[in-house]
């Protein structure tokens, strides 16, 4: 069938559209085309939409996805057709953040899209939504304004812009947050092979210095240092969630932790509904990392784990959703996919206590309390900064300086800027599953600083591997919700700080591994070190760190040990 354009308008209440596809009767065909359609918001604003339908008569089932633009990776477009869904993939507005107000009416834009599509004669009146990244953001705000006919959502790889997004406990997530906005692409030079490219400042002038505008988001990220209405306009109001919720994440993507956060919420305020999460060791976009070394198999099937859920849902199959507990995640290391009732599953909460009475840069991890033993000490110089060499972040492709997974950290020891702890040789498996932080006793002759904090797996050959890290703002030490404050210099102060995440096994004759240090770039922003408004700081200079580990001050990490 030719391909056709519409042209369709909403009421001030997402009313009844002007022109409808002609009615799709029970012993009608209709051919998989692509139809371009727009659809008027409550406002008067117009948004651009692709829709797809499955052979067979219709009406059908449709699954929605709201996308920076529309038809722009329409992720599992092919697998719902074949499996009998209709498909609609609609742009969002500001998509390119040049106005400012991106993701501020998604809830209402996406209960106009989701009622409009209802309307049409070839829905069955159930829709769901599906989306990664922007697009799991779009089908959690749409559910928070509860549209009548959203039965469902599928959403994937997204998280908090203030807590784990834009910003990571105070810091910039830089390369993220910059990647087309302050410049244009990072995957092109100088931004994918020289380091210091990052390094210009101010911060928030390198929109500026790049491209020769101004981005109104990248201001606004940089700009707004602390919890303030900009990022509570941002804030997805999961609470307010009433449908069934299927969320989707990796471990070596952002935004694991948000993943289970959400559940927990949405779970809260729907004990008898269908709430479930599903997290693999996959990248933003549900890929293995290049490197599948520790975690072989555990690349999710997103779109066939999301059909097999709306079939139960939406169609009345038994299919055996139903009778699976609702958590399901991939242990790394032992390579196995583990079925939960809640989260976090029960563990033994296990105090790793650092420990060196050599004043040197490598310690050890023990189970046993510290004496007296001399604190471990640092300079942090913000431009000689510890470079980003893997990690749990949201740059899904090959990157030279910010690469997504697991890799060797050995060029980390040779630095004076990174502590290291370890456990002795372990004599058997070690599965961790849960929450991870390190809470430790540390002083800077700064007025403010960052604590970066990295866990590793150590071979028989030594060479140390990142499973999960994390990072803290000084001046959030009280609290990221908190007004932030700045530190008295070499006052020594209590932190807990918060790594994402995880599930690994360290198998018998490795060691865990710890690194503490106050950079990891460009995944995160520098800390100046001064005190002032870091956005606008010109200036660096170098901080004295000084981490305690005594009886007085029992620096440690925790780990949840599962029981085998």
């Amino acid at each position: 069938m030719k391909r056709q354009t519409f042209l369709y308008y909403l009421g001030a209440a997402a009313g009844a559209s002007a022109f409808h596809l002609p009615s799709l009767g029970k012993s009608k065909d209709k051919e998989a085309q692509d139809v371009i359609e727009w659809v008027t918001m409550r406002d008067g604003i117009k948004l651009k939409a692709h829709a797809w339908f499955p052979g067979g008569p219709g009406p059908w089932p449709v699954v929605l996805q709201r996308f920076y633009q529309a038809g722009q990776f329409p992720f599992g477009r092919d697998r719902f057709l074949s499996a009998g869904y209709a498909t609609v993939h609609a742009e969002i507005r500001d998509a390119d953040g040049k106005i400012g107000t991106r993701f501020t009416r998604d809830d209402l834009d996406g209960y106009d899209t989701v009622e409009w599509i209802a309307k049409q004669s070839w829905c069955n009146r159930q829709v769901a939504m599906y989306g990664k990244s922007a697009g799991g953001i779009t089908a959690f705000a749409a559910a928070t304004a509860q549209p009548p006919h959203l039965k469902a959502i599928v959403p994937m790889n997204n998280g908090e812009t203030w807590r784990w997004g834009y910003r990571a406990n105070g810091a910039v997530t830089l390369a993220m947050a910059a990647n087309s906005r302050a410049i244009p692409d990072i995957r092109e030079v100088p931004w994918d092979t020289d380091r210091n490219a990052y390094k210009f400042l101010p911060l928030c002038g390198l929109d500026l210095h790049v491209r020769g505008e101004e981005n109104p988001l990248w201001n606004q990220i940089v700009e707004n240092n602390e919890w303030n209405a900009f990022y509570a306009a941002k804030r997805l109001k999961v609470e307010n969630i009433r449908v069934p919720t299927f969320i989707i994440g990796g471990w070596w993507d952002y935004y694991a932790c948000s993943a289970f956060r959400y559940w927990s919420k949405i779970k809260q305020m729907n004990p008898l509904k269908d709430i479930r999460v599903l997290v693999g060791a996959t990248n933003h976009i549900s890929q293995l990392p290049s490197d599948d070394r520790y975690y072989h198999g555990g690349c999710e099937d997103a779109a066939g784990e999301a059909i097999r859920w709306l079939d139960y849902l939406l169609k009345g199959q038994q299919n055996g959703v139903g009778d699976e507990p609702p958590i399901r995640v991939f242990t790394m290391g032992s390579n196995q996919w583990k079925h939960y009732s809640n989260w976090p599953p029960s563990a033994q909460e296990t105090r790793f206590y650092l420990r060196n009475a050599k004043k040197d840069r490598f310690g050890r991890l023990d189970t046993t309390p510290p004496g007296n033993e001399p604190a471990s000490e640092y300079d942090y110089d913000p431009n000689n900064p510890v470079p980003t060499l893997g990690g749990n972040h949201s740059i899904w492709f090959h990157h030279k300086l910010v690469p997504v997974g697991s890799f060797d950290h050995s060029a980390h020891e040779q630095r004076s800027d990174v502590l290291a702890f370890s456990t002795a040789i372990l004599p058997e498996d070690t599965e961790v599953t849960g929450s991870v932080a390190v809470n430790f006793w540390a002083a800077s002759d700064a007025k403010d600083t960052d604590w970066t904090a990295i866990l590793l797996d150590s071979g028989p050959d030594g060479k140390p591997y990142n499973v999960t890290m994390g990072i803290l703002r000084a001046r959030y030490r009280k609290g990221i919700f908190n007004a932030p404050e700045l530190l008295k210099p070499d006052a020594v102060e209590q932190y807990s700080l918060e790594l994402m995440p995880t599930s690994y096994t360290f198998k018998k004759g490795h060691r865990i591994r710890l690194y503490i240090s106050s950079s990891n770039f460009p995944l995160w922003d520098r800390n100046p070190n001064t005190g002032g408004k870091i956005h606008l700081e010109r200036n660096t200079r170098v901080a004295h760190q000084t981490v305690y580990h005594d009886s007085s001050h029992p620096s440690h990490l925790v780990l949840p040990i599962i029981s085998t």
